[in-house]
């Protein structure tokens, strides 16, 4: 019997995992746990890999998953204070290794997210519907060629059997906020955000 454990598969990877079976014994038996370390040996593209938990778990400003992708090793935003809350044509103005902005590409399900023929805005889901995204920034396969600058892969959450649904909130409001050393008074400030999901 050979077993081999905890291989993680990551959207858009590629994984050669190799198997030596060795003679033994019927009352024999090995268990080998290690953890696997997590080298590309099959291609050499630059990529960053977001999972679940780190979306929902890294705090930023505006439920954006441009914010996210703006956290990644090369790339440098210009993104705004807040975004428009909206699914279309948020903002995405992050260049990656001194590319223009115009050159990332920006796909979900293995789709292109953007509406080429019309206005051009790119499809922005909600962070609680992805599963996990990659943003490739050098060096990828050719089948990623529509851009020259990087390429961000989103998968959205499968669905099951059951129905499921989240809902939130996102606020900010000047009653949380504090006063500057030199104001006495605080400037209004109120941005409501409300989303759900339903699968």
């Amino acid at each position: 019997t050979a077993k081999q454990n905890d291989i993680v598969l990551e959207v858009g990877d590629r994984r050669r995992v190799d198997i030596q079976l060795q003679v033994g014994t019927t009352t024999q038996e090995v268990t080998v746990q290690a953890n696997p370390i997590a080298v590309h040996s099959d291609s050499n593209d630059i990529s960053t890999v977001l999972t679940s938990k780190q979306i929902e778990s890294l705090q930023e400003n505006g439920q954006s998953i441009y914010n996210l992708v703006a956290l990644v090793p090369g790339a440098s935003a210009n993104n705004q204070d807040i975004q428009v809350p909206t699914p279309m044509g948020g903002d995405q103005t992050i260049s990656f290794n001194g590319q223009r902005i115009a050159h990332a590409l920006y796909m979900i399900d293995g789709g292109e997210a953007a509406d080429r023929g019309g206005s051009g805005a790119v499809v922005m889901p909600s962070e609680q519907s992805l599963s996990e995204m990659r943003v490739m920034t050098s060096n990828y396969s050719a089948e990623f060629g529509g851009a020259s600058g990087a390429t961000t892969t989103m998968v959205v959450k499968s669905g099951t059997n059951q129905l499921h649904a989240n809902a939130w909130w996102f606020g900010r409001n000047d009653y949380l906020d504090a006063t500057n050393y030199f104001d006495t008074k605080k400037a209004e400030y109120r941005y409501n955000l409300w989303g759900f999901n339903v699968g």
